[in-house]
């Protein structure tokens, strides 16, 4: 029969050991897992930030518009010189309600009469009030049509804000004008980013404990796996009495099953080498005891008459010498 060719066993380098595989297939599908997970995360946490920062929004501008409603009676109306009064008190260039209502909310507030800035919280990069400035032209659109409007990117002097627009009505239902309430966007990126940072290293952290886990789990199962070549590495040396590892015996798993077939394995061929060693213990004292009587027809077989028989009978001395030799060798080599 034919032997089928191996590879030398544990002279190659071996870059994806089994401990690296391990850890590629848990740690790839984790990382997977971590990279969802913090998006899913940050787009939530976004979403359910900007939808509480939307409800502020209305709730300030709500109020901003009941406190002007309620401190004075009347609608909003411009004088002919361009002042805007609220029944017949002056608003324009009355700043002190809205910003009052900023120190204690932190919202930049406006109040627009039609399209225009007339007063407002919000300032200017080289310095006063942002007065008299347009709306946006879509945004007013909306506002004219009596509906609100929040914006999530808006531009106010150079800044992004979350901004919120609600019509500004007189007592009959038509539009004055509209208010406006903005938070500077920054903080809740900032926030954002600080909750996103949070979660990628408690991401970081799980895989690396994970990690050191398999790390530690594969490492246990590689030493068995080594332990196990080496038994068998040994045995195919032809060394039978190698110790046996009682710890490994008594793993209840897959690896411990191989393990216990090798000893298995390691039992059955000391059994046969024991059988053989036997049969030619058995055949060499044969052979001996044959050696014996073929010397002593030797010895009595002196004429010339019996030449051939004592040629023959020195052929089968000198097999029978060889048989015995090659018998002790195997005998020698099995022990």
């Amino acid at each position: 029969e034919e032997f089928v060719p191996v590879a030398d066993i544990g002279t190659k380098k071996r870059f994806f050991t089994f401990s690296r595989r391990m850890l590629l297939l848990a740690l790839v599908p984790m990382l997977a897992i971590c990279i969802m997970i913090t998006m899913f995360s940050t787009k939530s946490l976004q979403s359910g930030l900007e939808e509480e920062i939307k409800k502020s929004l209305q709730i300030v501008a709500a109020s901003l518009d009941e406190t002007y409603s309620n401190l004075y009676e009347g609608d909003y109306k411009q004088d002919q010189v361009g002042r805007v009064t609220k029944g017949e008190v002056l608003i324009t260039g009355d700043n002190k309600l809205i910003d009052a209502l900023k120190e204690r909310t932190g919202f930049e507030m406006t109040l627009y009469f039609y399209n225009m800035r007339l007063i407002t919280t919000v300032k200017r990069e080289k310095g006063g009030r942002s007065t008299g400035t347009r709306l946006d032209k879509e945004i007013a659109e909306q506002i004219n049509k009596g509906e609100s409007v929040f914006v999530e990117n808006a531009d106010i002097e150079g800044h992004t804000y979350y901004a919120y627009y609600q019509p500004l009505l007189n007592a009959d239902g038509a539009v004055a004008g509209a208010i406006g309430v903005a938070k500077e966007s920054e903080d809740v990126q900032a926030n954002i980013k600080g909750q996103t940072t949070k979660i990628i290293i408690m991401s970081v952290v799980l895989m690396g404990v994970v990690s050191i886990i398999i790390v530690l789990l594969a490492s246990k199962m590689v030493s068995v796996m080594e332990e196990t070549r080496k038994f068998l590495g040994q045995i195919v040396k032809g060394e039978l009495s190698t110790n046996v590892n009682k710890k490994i015996t008594k793993r209840n798993d897959e690896l411990g099953d191989i393990y216990n077939i090798s000893i298995q394995l390691q039992n059955e061929l000391r059994r046969i080498v024991s059988d053989i060693k036997k049969s030619l213990k058995l055949e060499e004292s044969e052979i001996r005891s044959q050696l014996v009587e073929v010397e002593k027809k030797i010895a009595s077989t002196n004429t010339e008459s019996d030449e051939i028989r004592l040629e023959e009978l020195r052929n089968q001395k000198t097999d029978l010498e060889q048989a015995k030799t090659d018998a002790e060798k195997i005998l020698a080599l099995l022990d």
